[in-house]
């Protein structure tokens, strides 16, 4: 298994006595020697061990709400900690990105993408993993703590219900030991999602598409894959099956607002009103602040009839403009010139 149920009563027996170990990682997680038990009595098997609790604070109650200076590794500190706070969530956060790397032997720098402010490692595992898990490893991974797990009962409720797919626990006396589906995954050079986008950027086009598919084929619910597989089709004029990726997508992914906003402009180009606009509210009831697509929906709305509802989705796409008079022209532009294409 995975380590991670078995780690959580370590880490849960840490905090219950009142610390935070504040610098989880790979490397402080080892694994003892078995033990062989005299007159046979039987073997102890190596049990995990979490080491180096020199970065270890005690709670306390005035502690929670004071932040002091950062201690963790790079990679795998939670946000608040690099403001200088920490909380029994940091540790459970560590914990995840610990995870993420056993899972796909990749640094934590690579799994997330600065671009889109999201962790991406599903695009790297290096065997597929159930559904179940995945979400509360993204729960782990939460940068907000209040969307995070608060302790390590409720992580541990949660997966009473999960079944691992594949054992990950491991003989060597390291967590992070070598993995040897690696190899295989070099052999295939970067990632293919990584080298569809490649591929898009100077572009080649099918070759990216090829891919995107062979993303696809590896883990079916990639929703990035099908995703950018959908922005190319969108690019050739490929609209169906554009659609049908998009699609694809939101079902794999229902908060990926910018799947929802995307098919939303494919069905206006496409003189499906009613189905843009469906599609552009979606979009706009998981990230509001989006002045293109409120004006979008307001020609969406227009076109279906709907003259004072237009007009309303048109005030809020205004009062969602930036100030700056260049900004507002950027975006109007760009809104525009989406629309004509």
């Amino acid at each position: 298994h995975l380590p991670i149920k078995v780690f959580l009563p370590v880490l849960e027996f840490v905090h219950e006595r009142q610390v935070i170990h504040r610098d989880i990682k790979p490397e402080n997680i080892i694994r003892r020697n078995s033990i062989t038990l005299p007159d046979g009595g039987g073997e102890i098997k190596g049990q995990l061990v979490l080491v180096d609790f020199g970065a270890s604070k005690v709670i306390t109650e005035s502690s929670l709400g004071q932040t002091g200076t950062m201690i963790g590794s790079a990679g795998y500190v939670a946000p608040e900690q690099l403001a200088g706070k920490a909380v029994p969530a940091s540790d459970l956060y560590n914990l995840g990105v610990t995870c993420i790397y056993l899972l796909t032997q990749v640094a934590p720098f690579e799994l997330f993408d600065v671009v889109e402010g999201r962790w991406v490692w599903r695009q790297y595992l290096q065997s597929n993993i159930s559904e179940e898990l995945g979400i509360i490893i993204d729960k782990l991974l939460a940068p907000n703590i209040n969307q995070r797990y608060q302790s390590v009962e409720e992580v541990l409720t949660e997966l009473e219900s999960v079944k691992y797919q594949k054992n990950f626990a491991g003989s060597g006396s390291q967590a992070g030991g070598n993995n040897p589906s690696l190899l295989t995954k070099m052999l295939g050079g970067i990632p293919q999602v990584i080298k569809g986008r490649i591929m898009q950027e100077f572009g080649k086009t099918e070759a990216a598409i090829a891919s995107y598919d062979r993303a696809i084929s590896i883990r079916p619910n990639n929703y990035d894959a099908w995703y950018k597989k959908a922005e190319v089709c969108y690019q050739l004029k490929r609209y169906e099956e554009a659609i049908f990726c998009y699609q694809k997508t939101v079902k794999l992914q229902p908060n990926h607002w910018q799947g929802w906003r995307s098919l939303g402009v494919l069905f206006y180009q496409l003189q499906r009103y009613e189905k843009a606009v469906e599609s552009y509210f979606k979009s706009l009831d998981i990230e509001g602040n989006q002045p293109m697509v409120w004006l979008w929906l307001s020609l969406a709305i227009k076109k279906s009839g709907d003259e004072q509802k237009a007009q309303m989705c048109l005030e809020k796409a205004r009062e969602c403009l930036p100030k700056s008079p260049v900004e507002r022209a950027e975006i109007l532009w760009q809104a525009w010139e989406k629309l004509i294409r």
